[in-house]
């Protein structure tokens, strides 16, 4: 038997079949994955704005049903929001500095 560095590979079928066994591909694809047509970027940026603005709008929902079934007052229901709704600051002062500065 041939040591393992004297085995020749072989070509099947597009594919480089090392000596192990081992498939490697004879092109390289430049191709980046996509979901649906869209990159991983896309999908990202995508899902950072459409999908945390609309948990944003769910937590407001959320928030203002807290504030009815407590009967807050008007007082209250200002303190809610402001209290449980400050988080969101720090993700709309995002948005707009991305569109101030068109990042």
């Amino acid at each position: 038997m041939r040591p393992p560095s004297a085995r020749r590979a072989k070509v099947v079928e597009g594919f480089l079949v090392s000596g192990q066994g081992l498939l490697l591909s004879m092109k390289e694809t430049a191709t980046p994955a996509t979901l649906f047509g869209y990159t991983e970027a896309q999908v990202a940026d995508f899902g950072s704005t459409f999908g945390i603005g609309a948990l944003i709008i769910f937590m407001l929902i959320i928030i203002g049903n807290l504030a009815y079934r407590s009967k807050a007052g008007k007082l209250g229901t200002a303190a809610l929001f402001f209290v449980l709704a400050f988080g969101m600051v720090g993700f709309v002062a995002k948005v707009v500095i991305e569109a101030i500065w068109g990042i």
